[in-house]
């Protein structure tokens, strides 16, 4: 082993001037030692980190004097007496004694340092004078857990985030965490390995991202397929952005207090087994529409189509503080725009109909349930029963609601308790059942009466249109029989085309 010149400048300063005489430097299993004086980390050529005390030129404030000042007298003898004197040159061009190294002052082989300068470095390293500052490596072990915590802490963090507020708080991450292991270096003399630890960072940020952004279009296209058939496209977009998606919404089934609305047509079955299936289909599909739209206006989540009833419910999925007054202001919607249904229905030559509304309040199991083969959401419990058992005794365009659905909207709304319907299993002293007649926005504002006469009078008048356009359209076919539907239809344009009328009896 080759010692450098530094060091036998150091060994010939701590021995008494007679480097023969001192310890002996001795290399083993990556540790060079010095009697017991130090011991220093090298690598495999024996080779040891210099910490440099600055930059290149360092030692130009105050340690370096010029020769030709010493030899002029310019230079007082006690600046020298005592100290460790390297001669050589020193910031001189054309000398080719400078080396390109690395110090915490530049990038990696950027910096031409002068050979004496890196000399004295090494000997100020040492000690003599003035304490060791001996560099050793950062352990691999420390290097590893600082990855493992840096990595885990910035994931946890990046989860809870939104991806450009984890961007930012990555990007401090990396700031803060190189002013911190700068900070213990250069107290505790020891080389960082900065490089791995902040691409662990940079790769977390990007792992988490990119599983996040996977994770959530997949939850989303499971939302949107879960609850796209039962709620307005807004409400579902808003469950989709859930942090955590299908799971945020429902964990299996829950007990919760809602609130559900039964709608159905008063008469269908038997005005049904007059018509074509062509009719009773487009009159059930012109229908669920209409109120299918009315329902998610006001927020509704519909739970399921039995023929020509709807049911649906509030407060499931998501929360609904109001959802009482929600479902009672849908079903006013319900009567007060039938009429709208009745003249798309007359214009499709097809019978006007007219529904009943039953809702009620209290608690249920709601959740996805089902067998394997077909899962649905919906809600389960006597409070489900009831409502239907409402709607089932509601007369046309009437609404009917249970005690706990009054007591939450008592401010809003005006009623008549229901005389003489029992429900199978309940009591008539402890159950009422009441009409609501009257409604108002808010607690102060004035009663507006419930649209039962105004929808009632606008069934009438489509009905007696649609029966004078059916005996209008039997008459021009010259039969007796009386055509409905798309059979009064085709008579009618068949007798404007001059054509002959089809005799099928409706």
């Amino acid at each position: 082993m080759i010692n450098t010149f530094g060091f036998a400048v150091y060994s010939a300063a701590n021995s008494g001037a007679d480097p023969a005489s001192g310890p002996t430097l001795v290399g083993s299993g990556g540790q060079a030692s010095y009697g017991s004086v130090w011991s220093a980390q090298v690598d495999g050529t024996g080779s040891a980190l210099i910490n440099f005390s600055g930059p290149p030129g360092n030692y130009e404030n105050g340690q370096y004097v010029s020769l030709i000042d010493v030899l002029n007298g310019a230079v007082a003898p006690d600046r020298i007496k005592g100290s460790i004197v390297l001669v050589g040159a020193y910031n001189l061009s054309g000398v080719h004694d400078e080396q390109l190294v690395t110090t915490s002052a530049g990038s990696n082989g950027t910096l031409s340092m002068a050979g004496v300068e890196l000399h004295a470095n090494v000997v100020q390293m040492f000690g003599v004078s003035v304490a060791q500052t001996l560099l050793s490596r950062e352990p691999p072990v420390v290097t590893f857990l600082s990855i493992l915590v840096v990595a885990l802490l910035l994931a946890v963090l990046v989860a809870r985030l939104s991806v450009m507020r984890g961007l930012i708080v990555t990007i401090l991450a990396l700031v803060v965490f190189t002013f911190a292991m700068a900070f213990l270096a250069g107290n505790n003399r020891f080389v960082p390995d900065i490089f791995h630890p902040l691409l662990a960072l940079a790769l977390t940020y990007t792992g988490v991202t990119a599983y996040r952004v996977l994770y959530e279009d997949r939850e989303r296209r499971k939302v949107t397929s879960i609850f796209g058939q039962y709620l307005k496209p807004e409400i579902v977009r808003q469950l989709a952005s859930t942090r955590r998606g299908v799971a945020d919404i429902m964990l299996g089934g829950e007990r919760r207090d809602i609130t559900l609305l039964f709608v159905d047509i008063r008469g269908f079955t038997s005005m049904s087994e007059s018509m074509s299936a062509h009719d009773v289909t487009a009159v059930i599909q012109m229908y669920l529409d209409h109120l299918s739209g009315i329902i998610f206006t006001w927020d509704g989540t519909i739970d399921k189509y039995v023929g020509d009833e709807i049911v649906a419910f509030w407060n499931a999925p998501r929360t609904q503080e109001n959802h009482a007054l929600l479902a009672v202001r849908c079903a006013y919607d319900l009567i007060n725009r039938a009429p709208e249904l009745q003249e798309k229905l007359l214009a499709a030559g097809l019978p006007p109909v007219r529904w009943g509304i039953g809702v009620n309040t209290g608690p249920a199991v709601v959740g996805n349930l089902g067998s394997r083969s077909r899962i649905q959401y919906t809600a389960l419990g006597d409070t489900v029963n009831t409502a239907a058992r409402f709607c089932a005794n509601a007369p046309a365009f009437h609404l009917l609601i249970g005690q706990p659905t009054y007591d939450m909207c008592k401010d809003y709304i005006a009623v008549d308790l229901v005389p003489g319907v029992q429900l199978k299993g309940k009591s008539a002293e402890t159950f009422r059942i009441y009409q609501v007649v009257a409604i108002r926005e808010t607690p102060t504002s004035p009663w507006v009466q419930f649209p039962t006469d105004l929808a009632a009078q606008a069934h009438q008048s489509f009905s007696q249109q649609y029966t004078q356009k059916s005996i209008l359209a039997a008459a021009n076919a010259e039969s007796k029989d009386i055509l409905v539907g798309a059979e009064a239809e085709a008579a009618l344009a068949g007798q404007a085309a001059g054509q002959a009328p089809p005799t099928q009896a409706g």
